[in-house]
Protein backbone atom coordinates (compact mmCIF):
# COMPACT_ATOMS: atom_id res chain seq x y z
CA UNK A 1 0.00 0.00 0.00
CA UNK A 2 2.61 2.58 0.68
CA UNK A 3 4.65 1.73 -2.52
CA UNK A 4 1.49 2.13 -4.62
CA UNK A 5 0.39 5.82 -2.76
CA UNK A 6 4.11 6.83 -3.23
CA UNK A 7 3.85 5.52 -6.65
CA UNK A 8 0.87 7.70 -7.17
CA UNK A 9 2.46 11.08 -5.11
CA UNK A 10 4.85 11.08 -8.23
CA UNK A 11 2.63 10.79 -10.44
CA UNK A 12 2.88 7.23 -11.55
CA UNK A 13 -0.40 5.45 -12.93
CA UNK A 14 -1.39 3.27 -10.28
CA UNK A 15 -5.01 1.91 -9.23
CA UNK A 16 -6.28 3.53 -6.39
CA UNK A 17 -5.88 1.40 -3.01
CA UNK A 18 -7.48 1.05 0.43
CA UNK A 19 -7.69 -0.41 3.38
CA UNK A 20 -10.95 -2.33 3.09
CA UNK A 21 -12.73 -4.53 5.92
CA UNK A 22 -13.55 -8.52 5.16
CA UNK A 23 -15.91 -9.94 7.26
CA UNK A 24 -15.57 -13.26 8.13
CA UNK A 25 -19.08 -13.93 6.21
CA UNK A 26 -17.55 -12.62 2.75
CA UNK A 27 -14.65 -15.50 3.39
CA UNK A 28 -17.60 -18.36 4.47
CA UNK A 29 -19.37 -17.18 1.29
CA UNK A 30 -16.86 -16.88 -1.17
CA UNK A 31 -14.67 -20.29 -2.20
CA UNK A 32 -12.08 -17.92 -4.32
CA UNK A 33 -10.90 -16.20 -1.17
CA UNK A 34 -8.11 -18.62 -0.01
CA UNK A 35 -4.12 -18.53 -0.10
CA UNK A 36 -2.93 -21.75 -2.20
CA UNK A 37 0.22 -22.82 -1.12
CA UNK A 38 1.57 -26.48 -3.14
CA UNK A 39 -0.47 -28.82 -0.44
CA UNK A 40 -2.67 -26.59 1.16
CA UNK A 41 -5.10 -24.24 0.57
CA UNK A 42 -5.82 -21.63 3.63
CA UNK A 43 -8.80 -19.21 3.91
CA UNK A 44 -8.19 -16.02 3.94
CA UNK A 45 -8.32 -13.80 7.37
CA UNK A 46 -11.02 -11.91 7.94
CA UNK A 47 -10.32 -8.30 9.04
CA UNK A 48 -8.78 -4.88 7.70
CA UNK A 49 -6.96 -5.66 4.04
CA UNK A 50 -5.19 -3.90 1.39
CA UNK A 51 -8.35 -3.53 -1.50
CA UNK A 52 -6.67 -2.76 -4.66
CA UNK A 53 -9.99 -1.07 -6.99
CA UNK A 54 -10.59 -2.23 -10.58
CA UNK A 55 -9.65 0.34 -13.03
CA UNK A 56 -13.02 0.71 -14.73
CA UNK A 57 -16.31 -0.76 -15.90
CA UNK A 58 -15.58 -4.36 -16.56
CA UNK A 59 -18.70 -3.93 -19.43
CA UNK A 60 -16.02 -1.34 -21.17
CA UNK A 61 -13.29 -1.90 -20.61
CA UNK A 62 -10.91 -4.42 -21.17
CA UNK A 63 -7.64 -5.33 -19.37
CA UNK A 64 -4.24 -7.32 -20.71
CA UNK A 65 -1.61 -8.25 -18.67
CA UNK A 66 0.58 -8.88 -21.81
CA UNK A 67 0.79 -7.51 -25.06
CA UNK A 68 3.13 -8.21 -28.61
CA UNK A 69 5.70 -6.05 -28.98
CA UNK A 70 4.20 -4.40 -32.54
CA UNK A 71 1.19 -3.75 -29.95
CA UNK A 72 3.81 -2.07 -27.86
CA UNK A 73 3.51 1.16 -29.74
CA UNK A 74 -0.05 1.84 -29.26
CA UNK A 75 0.32 2.36 -25.41
CA UNK A 76 -0.02 6.23 -24.82
CA UNK A 77 2.13 6.61 -21.84
CA UNK A 78 4.89 4.15 -22.77
CA UNK A 79 7.09 6.80 -20.90
CA UNK A 80 5.68 5.76 -17.81
CA UNK A 81 8.07 2.82 -17.86
CA UNK A 82 11.12 4.65 -17.60
CA UNK A 83 9.25 6.36 -14.29
CA UNK A 84 8.36 2.88 -12.58
CA UNK A 85 12.17 1.68 -13.46
CA UNK A 86 13.22 4.84 -11.18
CA UNK A 87 11.03 4.55 -8.97
CA UNK A 88 11.44 0.26 -8.74
CA UNK A 89 15.18 0.90 -8.31
CA UNK A 90 14.20 4.09 -5.71
CA UNK A 91 12.36 1.47 -3.58
CA UNK A 92 14.31 -1.59 -3.99
CA UNK A 93 11.57 -3.40 -5.40
CA UNK A 94 12.68 -6.92 -5.53
CA UNK A 95 10.12 -8.22 -7.78
CA UNK A 96 9.60 -8.16 -11.51
CA UNK A 97 7.16 -5.10 -12.74
CA UNK A 98 3.69 -6.23 -13.10
CA UNK A 99 1.32 -4.02 -15.29
CA UNK A 100 -2.27 -4.19 -16.65
CA UNK A 101 -2.97 -2.59 -20.41
CA UNK A 102 -6.48 -0.91 -20.60
CA UNK A 103 -8.83 -0.97 -23.61
CA UNK A 104 -11.61 0.78 -23.91
CA UNK A 105 -14.40 -1.54 -25.85
CA UNK A 106 -17.19 0.61 -25.44
CA UNK A 107 -19.06 2.23 -28.70
CA UNK A 108 -18.37 5.81 -28.11
CA UNK A 109 -14.19 4.64 -26.80
CA UNK A 110 -14.33 6.95 -23.93
CA UNK A 111 -12.31 4.96 -20.87
CA UNK A 112 -15.21 6.87 -18.79
CA UNK A 113 -15.02 8.60 -15.36
CA UNK A 114 -13.76 5.56 -13.62
CA UNK A 115 -10.36 5.61 -15.01
CA UNK A 116 -9.71 8.79 -16.35
CA UNK A 117 -6.42 9.50 -14.47
CA UNK A 118 -4.67 6.80 -15.96
CA UNK A 119 -6.79 7.02 -19.14
CA UNK A 120 -8.41 10.25 -20.44
CA UNK A 121 -11.93 10.24 -22.44
CA UNK A 122 -11.58 10.22 -26.62
CA UNK A 123 -11.36 7.61 -29.53
CA UNK A 124 -9.68 4.18 -28.98
CA UNK A 125 -6.01 5.07 -29.97
CA UNK A 126 -4.75 2.63 -28.73
CA UNK A 127 -3.74 1.54 -24.64
CA UNK A 128 -2.99 3.01 -21.59
CA UNK A 129 -0.85 1.39 -18.61
CA UNK A 130 -1.45 0.82 -15.27
CA UNK A 131 1.43 -0.33 -13.05
CA UNK A 132 0.40 -2.88 -9.76
CA UNK A 133 1.59 -5.10 -7.68
CA UNK A 134 4.26 -2.68 -5.51
CA UNK A 135 4.20 -5.94 -2.64
CA UNK A 136 7.92 -6.18 -2.78
CA UNK A 137 9.17 -2.57 -2.43
CA UNK A 138 11.74 -1.95 0.43
CA UNK A 139 13.17 -5.48 -0.22
CA UNK A 140 10.08 -7.22 0.74
CA UNK A 141 10.54 -9.38 3.81
CA UNK A 142 14.09 -8.81 4.31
Amino acid sequence: MLGTRLASRLGLPTAPVAIIDVSEELIRLTPDLVMEHPRHRFPCHAGPQFGSRYPGDPRRLTLHDFLPDQQLQQVENLHDFAGMLIFDKWTCNTNGRQTLFLADLSPTGGMGADVEAVAPSGAFGGYRTLMIDQGFCFNAGE
